[in-house]
């Protein structure tokens, strides 16, 4: 334990790496999903549907070790995501809509605007949660080769 008080030590953040991972496979074999590197988990599995609103509550927990001068310190809250049920599709319409005075670039950058950093989750049977860094308008899928070095997801 002495070796995990002296900050000095770059052997300090192995074992806490490693308890890290520990709780990432602990909620991984519940079926949880992360969101970000934040070790935020919530359970897609179970949503709490809100009546009528478009709106799915999922919980879940943020988790991590800490090392305090008492020791490993595990802190666990409990959290509330809250996720729409609407596309990305009807949100691009949204907008256009509210904006209908702009030109086609002036949308699209508003669209980019409004969207980027969001968080989607794509319900193909697994729950993938994805950020949105990027939106493309003038992307054609079908003529496009795309190497494996690629940097591109497509959702």
């Amino acid at each position: 334990m002495s070796k995990l008080s002296s900050n000095k030590s770059a052997e300090t953040f192995l074992p806490l790496n490693f308890l890290n991972n520990l709780i990432k496979k602990f909620f991984y074999s519940k079926k949880f999903v992360r969101i970000g590197n934040s070790g935020k988990y919530f359970n897609p599995q179970s949503p709490k549907v809100l009546s009528n609103s478009g709106i799915f509550l999922f919980n879940g927990y943020e988790t991590k070790f800490n090392l305090t001068q008492g020791g490993l310190f595990l802190q666990v809250d409990s959290m509330i995501r809250i996720v729409q049920t609407k596309t990305v599709l009807e949100e691009i319409d949204i907008i256009y809509k509210k904006n209908s005075h702009l030109t086609k670039d002036e949308k699209r950058e508003v669209v980019k605007r409004e969207l980027y950093g969001k968080t989607i989750m794509a319900n193909y049977g697994n729950s993938k949660i994805w950020i949105i860094k990027d939106v493309i308008f003038d992307f054609d899928l079908a003529n496009t080769k795309i190497s494996e070095e690629s940097n591109l997801t497509f959702v």
